[in-house]
């Protein structure tokens, strides 16, 4: 009986191993996962766009870069967002009062306050939208750099990944076994780094969702308090008591916030 093509045999055995490295079923069982299809990371991809457009907060108009220039750097650190508005508009010494260098003004004067002729509780209710407004934003701005940063690291240890199995394909065709499991026995702790990126990923894009609804709805709070202050300087006598109930009865802190710091404690 004639011996078997030893070239053969050793296509045969490249070709097991092969097939082994594609359905995870050989050399380190489930370990040896490979990176996620490209039509998985553009599914991945979509996933957060969607969460995007469903937490998009409103924003105001961009204002031409020469105006941009002359506000200083209260434009570049609020990037036109709803409170930027608030803060350059007639009542930003109201909306300003409770924020620091960092939104781009100092506490704003009290007499700058008391010029506009409101009421105690209204100014307080303006400070404490403004307040809570602007720690949403960053809030979000935080947990949106997290997401990007790991969205990043994802990309570069997929490619990783990708390589690696590229040099041990390129290591059984020279028929070079052991090389192709030393490089396969590299790639198992990335693919582990990998997963549980991903999965730290998807914590990361409900903590954007949750804060950016409660941006959102902060926004439309102040803009609600702004329309209210407004009036209340055009009011007087009975006018003016109706809108003071009116702002005891708004609401400035937002549930979505309590539900995010809960997320953020038990490392959701």
């Amino acid at each position: 009986m004639p011996w078997p093509d030893r070239s053969a045999t050793k296509r045969v055995v490249a070709l097991g191993l092969l097939y082994c490295l594609g359905n995870r079923t050989c050399l380190f069982g489930n370990l040896l996962r490979p990176s996620e299809s490209r039509v998985q990371r553009v599914q991945l991809h979509a996933e957060e766009e969607t969460l995007k457009r469903l937490g998009r907060v409103s924003r105001v108009p961009s204002r031409p870069p020469s105006e941009e220039s002359e506000e200083g750097s209260l434009m570049g650190a609020v990037g036109g967002s709803v409170l930027g508005g608030l803060l350059l508009g007639p009542f930003g010494a109201v909306f300003g009062a409770s924020l620091g260098s960092d939104w781009g003004r100092q506490n704003a004067g009290q007499a700058s306050v008391d010029a506009l002729g409101l009421d105690a509780d209204m100014i307080n209710l303006a400070k404490t939208v403004a307040r809570n407004l602007a720690d949403a934003v960053e809030d979000k701005k935080r947990v949106t750099a997290v997401k990007d940063d790991l969205a990043a690291n994802i990309v570069k240890m997929e490619a990783d990944v990708d390589n690696l199995s590229a040099d041990a394909m390129a290591a059984l065709q020279n028929d070079d076994e052991d090389a192709a499991r030393a490089i396969l026995e590299k790639k198992v702790p990335l693919q582990q780094r990998l997963s549980s990126s991903k999965e730290e990923l998807r914590k990361a894009l409900h903590r954007v969702s949750t804060v950016e609804a409660a941006v959102k709805r902060l926004e439309g709070e102040a803009l609600k308090v702004a329309n209210l202050l407004e009036r209340a300087q055009a009011a007087t006598g009975s006018e003016r008591t109706a809108l003071a109930d009116e702002a005891s009865a708004m609401t400035v802190k937002d549930p979505l916030l309590d539900k995010f710091d809960r997320l953020e404690r038990e490392g959701y």
